[in-house]
């Protein structure tokens, strides 16, 4: 188990893990945004646009899918 963190303020409501893939890679949401995590850092995906997003699957290649 590993504590990935959380987006910074105001999308640092919590965290939520959905996929990880063979490289340790992680998609998954925090706050209202989607998020890739990899190398120890998280990265904001966004919400393309819309009200909300969430990262669902992540694969070997690191392609997203939400």
């Amino acid at each position: 188990m590993h504590d990935l963190g959380t987006l910074p303020p105001p999308y640092n409501t919590g965290s939520v893990a959905l996929s990880v893939n063979d490289l340790g890679e992680v998609a998954g949401t925090s706050g209202d945004h989607a998020f890739i995590w990899r190398h120890g850092h998280m990265t904001d995906l966004g919400t393309l646009g819309g009200p909300d997003a969430t990262a669902v699957a992540i694969n070997n290649s690191g392609v997203v899918t939400g």
